[in-house]
């Protein structure tokens, strides 16, 4: 009787699909080369196929909240546990970090811990103390992958589309999920309380504190982009955060022709478009960065407690308005020039927090997990056929959505995570393919709402 080839499983959930979607294919598409097969897609399918299906590796997307329930289900089950903070970069400092991503009850589940870089490695180790702190890895993150030649052939057809449309154009991306959240600030204190364990008084002041402060630079930064706007030779976009309204954004620019505000595509395609990129205490002004693209932290106010000194310290930071016009101006006629002692300065920092070696992120995380995978011989994977019928239902949602404002109970679930078919899939994975040149045979299978096995066919 003839036996099954030895199989090799990965997990691979994803929260905000624009934030991790593509970073995590660029991962599975990977682990192919290593022999394995993977699920991949919205959060909470892909975690109930892991629980019902093969044995295998489960790469979890933070490691806070109150988890270590289902963490205990999967460590029954044999599943190995491993983790990479997607919000593991940018943060205030060391102990808000802590309380707010860290909750031991998790790590103490984990096989191994993926940091960014040496600053997040140091954090984790200095918590989890030297008898665990061989969980740390450093191994960056794949979203820093895409950051290179990667990205370019894998955002191919957005980067078309985007410079077709607008050409030329100065991108804002907005961080105030908080100021402007889908969610109101009682509602996302109330929701922090139920995630996190053990969460201090002290701790949701300061939340609260944050806000007041994101309010009030919210309103000075809108009044700042209406100035910069008002010079209709240039075309601004502006890139709401995830889980902010972009309703608002759009009642403040209503009467501006040469303004966008739109949440379409994944930052990446923008930024690479883009000629120039403001943000204030934004990840994407990292990303710029890394890109070699033109980058100001616009601060009208600071604040030592929250804003975020990363960054910032590798942007052009200016404080007023004139100053903001005058720099555009410079940096859109090629007359902006920095001081070498000032670059070398950025690379540094970057150096501390973001690991950039010979080796991709990816590559890092699948040598780690080669150490530990597990054998499957008959791997059986269960449709949800109830899903992929809810799936139809929160489609239709999505449409409607896009083009009627609904006072939907929950919208942020479904700008978190729109419907994702097996085009979508199969579309970034050939694109990847185009730089990689492994030219996989690939079949790809709904599990779920959202969520797919990915697997090589064998030539043989």
């Amino acid at each position: 009787m003839a036996t099954d080839k030895i199989f090799k499983i990965l997990y691979l959930p994803v929260q905000i699909k624009k934030r991790a979607f593509i970073s995590k294919l660029l991962l599975g598409y990977l682990s192919l080369q290593y022999g394995y097969s993977f699920v991949i897609g919205k959060r909470t399918p892909v975690k109930k196929i892991a629980l019902d299906g093969p044995d295998g590796i489960y790469l979890e997307k933070d490691f806070f909240g109150k988890k270590s329930e289902y963490f205990q289900k999967f460590h029954d089950r044999n599943i190995k546990f491993y983790a990479l903070d997607d919000e593991g970069l940018v943060f205030h400092d060391d102990n808000e970090y802590i309380n707010r991503r860290v909750d031991y009850e998790s790590l103490k589940y984990m096989n191994k811990i993926f940091a960014w870089g040496q600053r997040h490695v140091k954090i984790l180790k200095d918590f989890l103390g030297p008898k665990d702190e061989e969980k740390v890895i450093l191994a960056g993150n794949p979203r820093i992958d895409l950051l290179s030649r990667i990205g370019e052939y894998t955002y191919t057809k957005e980067i078309e589309l985007i410079k077709r449309k607008y050409n030329k154009f100065i991108l804002f991306n907005s961080f105030f999920a908080l100021a402007n959240g889908i969610r109101p600030i009682e509602s996302q204190i109330k929701r922090l309380k139920k995630m996190k364990t053990n969460i201090s008084e002290e701790m949701l002041q300061y939340w609260f504190n944050f806000y007041l402060y994101q309010k009030k630079l919210y309103d000075l930064i809108k009044e700042a982009l209406l100035t910069v706007a008002e010079d209709h030779s240039l075309n601004l976009v502006i890139r709401p955060h995830p889980n902010e309204r972009v309703s608002t954004w759009k009642k403040t620019f209503k009467n501006f022709q040469n303004v966008k505000i739109t949440k379409e595509y994944d930052v990446f395609p923008w930024i690479y478009c883009a000629d120039i990129v403001i943000h204030n205490s934004s990840t994407t002004g990292l990303e710029a960065y890394l890109l070699d693209k033109n980058v100001i932290a616009y601060k009208p106010v600071s604040s030592d407690e929250f804003d975020l000194e990363l960054p910032n310290s590798v942007s052009v930071v200016v404080n007023n308005v004139n100053t903001l016009k005058e720099t555009i101006d410079k940096m859109r006629s090629n007359t902006y020039h920095e001081d070498i002692k000032d670059i070398e300065i950025k690379k540094q920092i970057i150096n501390y927090h973001v690991y950039r070696g010979k080796k991709l992120s990816s590559e890092i995380i699948l040598d780690e997990f080669n150490k530990n995978f597990f054998y499957e011989q008959t791997p059986i994977f269960k449709k949800s056929y109830f899903d992929l019928t809810i799936n139809i239902f929160f489609k239709f949602l999505y449409f409607i959505n896009k083009f009627v404002t609904l006072n939907l109970k929950n919208p942020r679930l479904i700008d978190e995570f729109p419907p994702t078919n097996k085009r979508e899939v199969k579309h970034y994975l050939n694109c990847i393919d185009q730089y990689f040149g492994f030219k996989f045979k690939i079949k790809i299978i709904q599990l779920a709402s959202s969520c797919f096995l990915v697997k090589k066919i064998d030539n043989t």
